[in-house]
C-alpha cells in the first residue's frame, strides 16, 4: 500500500494508530519467537555436530594408538 491509501484508510478507522500498533506488536512477537526457536534449534544442532566429530576424532586416534600398540608387540623398537 501506498502513504496516501494508508491515510484514506485511517480516515475511515476510529483508531487506527492502536490497530496497527496492536498489529505490530502480534508480528513483532512471532517473529521474535521465531527467531528463538531457530537460534535454539541451530545450537542443538551444532552441539550434536561437534559431539559427533569429536566422537568420530576420538575413535580414530584410538584405533591408531591400538595399531601402534600392535605394531610394536609384533616389531619391538630395538629390532627396527
Amino acid at each position: 500500500m501506498t502513504g496516501s491509501v494508508l491515510i484514506r484508510i485511517s480516515l475511515f478507522s476510529p483508531q487506527p494508530n492502536e490497530e496497527v500498533a496492536s498489529r505490530c506488536e502480534t508480528v513483532l512477537n512471532t517473529t521474535m519467537a521465531e527467531i528463538d526457536t531457530y537460534h535454539a534449534q541451530k545450537v542443538e544442532d551444532f552441539a550434536s555436530l561437534a559431539k559427533e566429530h569429536l566422537d568420530g576424532e576420538i575413535e580414530f586416534y584410538e584405533q591408531a594408538s591400538q595399531n601402534r600398540t600392535f605394531f610394536l608387540q609384533k616389531h619391538p623398537p630395538d629390532l627396527l
